[in-house]
This record gives structure tokens, C-alpha cells and sequence, in this order.
């Protein structure tokens, strides 16, 4: 745990940092919820994969454990399905792309655009990347799982974009509200 000694580094906004708190990973995070992180490209880098790797466990640890058998009746919902759709669209592609979109934006707040814009297409391609995970976890017994090489191409194309709108637009969202904010 780090604790706040008196060799302070400056302040920023009402809040005093240390030496000791910049360098920690809490204080690393904290700082990005509140916005007071640095804009290096290695550190933005590296705090948007950490929120990919966070929303990716937990997606691929809730699918792996809808399969056990005292989680079965979460399985019959997740892989219920409707004429309009089915319900695996909200926690598969729209919780990890909303989540991710707004982390983006917070950690890119304090850089250029460009580089949060190209973490936007980036986390897009990662957030399409789980789905065939998805399915292998479940032993591709999903009714949204295309059969064929061609369809399942067509299927990630159009996901990707859907992924990219969702996570462009919340990204472009919170960095035009902490631009505005400065």
C-alpha cells in the first residue's frame, strides 16, 4: 500500500499526488477515473489493454460458466431464440462493446484523438475476436454460430462494424465531454 508522504509532485485539480501514488498501479487507475493520467502512447496503450483483458475474462469466465450444469437454465436463456433476435446479442457483443467504449474514451480524454480513435478500432476487432471464443466454450452449439467458412467471414464483418460504431461512439462521447471539460 502506498502511503502519502511529503514529497509531493504537484496538484492537479484539489488533489495531492505523491511520488509513491503516481507509480502504483491503484493509483495508476484511479487516476484515469478521474481522469489525471498521463498521455503517453505506452500508457494509454497499456491501460486499454488492460481494460480489454478485464472485459474479455470476465465474458470468457460468465459463457464458460453458463455451460456447468447448475447454470443451466441461464444457458436455456442465453441461447434462447426469437424471430427478432435472440438475447446472447447483450451480454456477446453490446455490455463488452459499451464497456469498452467508455473506457476508451476516459483513458484517451488526455491524448490525441487519432491514437483513441485507432484503440477504438482496435478494441472493435478485439471485442469480434471474442465471439469465436464464445462459441467454443460452448462447444459451437449456438444457434448464432454461422455454419461455413463464407458465413462465419460475413458474420465478423458485420459485427465488427456494428462494434465499431457502438465503441467509436462512445469513445468520440467521452473524449468530446473531457475536451469540452478542460
Amino acid at each position: 500500500m502506498c502511503r502519502l508522504n511529503n514529497s509531493c509532485t504537484g496538484n492537479s485539480g484539489g488533489n495531492v499526488t505523491s511520488k509513491c501514488e503516481q507509480g502504483s498501479v491503484t493509483g495508476s487507475i484511479a487516476g484515469v477515473l478521474r481522469g489525471q493520467h498521463g498521455t503517453t502512447f505506452k500508457g494509454q496503450l497499456a491501460f486499454v489493454v488492460l481494460g480489454y483483458l478485464a472485459v474479455a475474462s470476465v465474458e470468457v469466465f460468465a459463457h464458460w460458466l453458463i455451460t456447468l450444469q447448475p447454470c443451466r437454465i441461464l444457458l436455456r436463456l442465453y441461447l434462447l431464440h426469437t424471430p427478432t433476435g435472440g438475447v446472447s446479442l447483450f451480454p456477446d457483443f453490446l455490455l463488452p462493446a459499451v464497456f469498452l467504449g467508455w473506457w476508451n474514451g476516459r483513458v484517451g480524454s488526455m491524448g490525441p484523438a487519432r491514437r483513441s480513435r485507432a484503440f477504438a478500432l482496435l478494441l472493435a476487432l478485439g471485442t469480434i475476436g471474442l465471439m469465436p471464443i464464445y462459441a467454443y466454450t460452448m462447444d459451437l452449439n449456438v444457434w448464432w454460430w454461422p455454419r461455413g467458412s463464407v458465413l462465419v467471414a460475413h458474420f465478423l464483418t458485420v459485427e465488427f462494424f456494428f462494434a465499431a460504431i457502438c465503441i467509436f461512439g462512445l469513445t468520440e462521447a467521452m473524449n468530446k465531454g473531457s475536451r469540452s471539460a478542460r
